[in-house]
């Protein structure tokens, strides 16, 4: 999940992952399906178009203060 911020830490991931799983990605997300995660020696990792494989990443399709809103109507208001 890429909030715009290359290369900087995002503890607010685990929330995001679960809304997009119990929500779906629309409209919230969409999804990049072409390439892999790409892992170097020094820990550090990055996408790359090839080789092509089934991993995915997330790119926020809203607003980050709309996804914090729809994380706060999960946890607090979950459907039943």
């Amino acid at each position: 999940l890429t909030l715009g911020n290359p290369g900087k830490t995002h503890e607010s991931l685990d929330p995001l992952a679960v809304l997009a799983a119990a929500r779906g990605l629309a409209p919230y997300f969409t999804a990049v399906t072409v390439g892999s995660n790409r892992l170097a020696g020094d820990g550090s990792n990055a996408w790359v178009e090839s080789p092509d494989s089934d991993q995915e990443y997330l790119i926020r399709s809203m607003p980050v203060t709309g996804l914090a809103a729809e994380v706060d109507k999960l946890l607090c208001q979950p459907r039943r």
